[in-house]
C-alpha cells in the first residue's frame, strides 16, 4: 500500500478516552464495543458541554468537520491487548482552557506521517504489514491516528466509508 509522506505540526485535541481491551465485549467496528461506547460518550459530551463557538451560541452548536481517533500503546499492550483509545477533535492550543473538565486533551506530536485512505472495515485489519514506505523510513508502532471527515458515513454505511490513516514515521 502506497503512502504519501507529510510533515505535520502538533495538533491539540479535545475529547474522551478509554483504556483497556476494546474488544472484550464485541468485535471491531460495532457501536457496542468499547470504542463505539467511547464515541457515544464523546459525542454526548460534545453536544452537551462543549463551549460555544461564538458568544451567543448554545453549547455544542459548532459542528466539527473532522474527528480523530488515537490508538496509543503502553508497556504491556502486546501482552494483554490493552491500550488507550482517544476520540476527539482539533482545538486551538490557545483555547484549551475553555474546555470543561469532562473533556480530556491530547496533543498529536509533530513529525512525519505516512498518509493513506482505507475503506471502513479495512482500518481494523493489520494495515501496517501492507505499507510500502520510502527508503529510510520505518513505522513508529507506539501509536496510530485515524482521521474521520465527511467520507466516513457512519457504522451503518461502513462499506461506503473511508478513514484516513496518519501513520507516524521514524527515520533510520
Amino acid at each position: 500500500m502506497q503512502v504519501t509522506i507529510h510533515t505535520f505540526p502538533p495538533v491539540c485535541l479535545a475529547g474522551a478516552s478509554f483504556f483497556g481491551n476494546p474488544f472484550t465485549s464485541h468485535a471491531a467496528w460495532t457501536e457496542e464495543n468499547e470504542i463505539g461506547l467511547l464515541w457515544q460518550r464523546y459525542l454526548s459530551l460534545l453536544r452537551e458541554q462543549s463551549p460555544p463557538s461564538r458568544e451567543n451560541d448554545p453549547p455544542g452548536e459548532a459542528f466539527k468537520e473532522e474527528f480523530f481517533e488515537l490508538h496509543i500503546l503502553h508497556p504491556g499492550s502486546n501482552l494483554r491487548g490493552e491500550y488507550e483509545v482517544f476520540a476527539g477533535h482539533p482545538v486551538q492550543f490557545s483555547e484549551i482552557a475553555r474546555w470543561p473538565l469532562p473533556f480530556s486533551l491530547k496533543v498529536i506530536p509533530p513529525g512525519e506521517y505516512g498518509l493513506f485512505w482505507l475503506n471502513g472495515p479495512d482500518a481494523a485489519e493489520d494495515w501496517a504489514a501492507e505499507l510500502e514506505l520510502p527508503e529510510g523510513y520505518r513505522l513508529n508502532t507506539s501509536f496510530s491516528v485515524l482521521r474521520y471527515d465527511h467520507r466516513f458515513r457512519g457504522m451503518d454505511q461502513l462499506e461506503e466509508s473511508q478513514v484516513q490513516i496518519h501513520a507516524p514515521l521514524l527515520r533510520h
